[in-house]
């Protein structure tokens, strides 16, 4: 009974629940790997909102946005399918680019060659990729649907102000 009530315990304290965090400080890094000597992606500014969907170690895995654009070696795509068993998923069009995932045979992809290299494919990030920040610059804002909210509010606002823009033009 004892083992069970442990196993039943683990399970309960490591599920997550995705929420939207607010980062606390300026110049929060961003890492390919939870932990110090993850590559740094960027630097990330006081009061961003960012999609937080795991945790590992002492960081907070980072759902990428979608504008974020990853890469893979275009040879191992035929008609948008992986044609290789395992083919990686790097952070920039260059063999010596970070691994971020990898893409497995048969799973279908949607990507653009890449315009200063056509030997790359550049792709939204797949699922299961992730981003890492450190937790203790990482405040909880809301749910995971707010994310969503204010993704969508921000895209209003961008979009009545370049009407403004033209409108003035």
């Amino acid at each position: 009974l004892t083992i069970i009530f442990d196993q039943y315990l683990f399970f309960f304290f490591s599920s997550f629940t995705p929420f939207t965090g607010k980062v606390i400080a300026d110049k929060v890094r961003m890492r390919t790997t939870p932990d110090l000597d993850g590559h740094i992606l960027n630097q990330i500014n006081k009061e961003t909102l960012l999609l937080i969907v795991g945790e590992k170690n002492d960081f907070y895995a980072i759902k990428p946005s979608p504008e974020t654009k990853l890469y893979i070696f275009r040879s191992y795509v035929i008609d948008n399918v992986i044609e290789a068993n395992q083919v990686n998923v790097r952070l920039k069009p260059d063999l010596n680019s970070p691994i971020l995932g990898q893409l497995k045979n048969k799973q279908k992809i949607e990507g653009t060659v890449y315009k200063n290299d056509s030997k790359w494919l550049e792709i939204a990030p797949p699922e299961g990729i992730s981003f890492y920040v450190a937790k203790d610059y990482i405040s909880k804002a809301g749910d995971a649907s707010y994310y969503a909210l204010m993704t969508e509010r921000k895209e209003e606002v961008s979009k009545i102000l370049n009407s403004a823009f033209f409108i003035t033009q």
